[in-house]
């Protein structure tokens, strides 16, 4: 079974399970905070807002693999790298 027909299955079973559902929640907090602290420790600033987004963004992405819809790797790669390049002094908008 592929890791995105897993992430299907889990979502759908997580709709009608509350404790699955909670169990699921945490485990995202738990994703998103690791994430947050390296972006953090890296100078990427809402380190909080962007390590969610990357997550969903990443969850997304392999709901779409698993239907075939796949991006190109290498442009979806370079997506991600700009979501959480390190503030600069010149050409950022916060």
């Amino acid at each position: 079974m592929s890791a995105s027909l897993v992430l299907v299955e889990a979502y759908l079973a997580a709709s009608r399970d509350e404790q699955l559902r909670e169990r699921i929640r945490a485990e995202l907090d738990r994703v998103r905070q690791q994430i947050a602290d390296v972006l953090r420790a890296h100078g990427v600033s809402a380190s909080q807002e962007t390590a969610a987004v990357t997550v969903a963004a990443l969850d997304g992405l392999l709901l779409h693999r698993g239907l075939g819809a796949g991006l190109d790797g290498g442009a979806t790669e370079q997506v991600l790298l700009r979501l959480v390049e390190p503030d600069s002094q010149e050409g950022r908008r916060t």
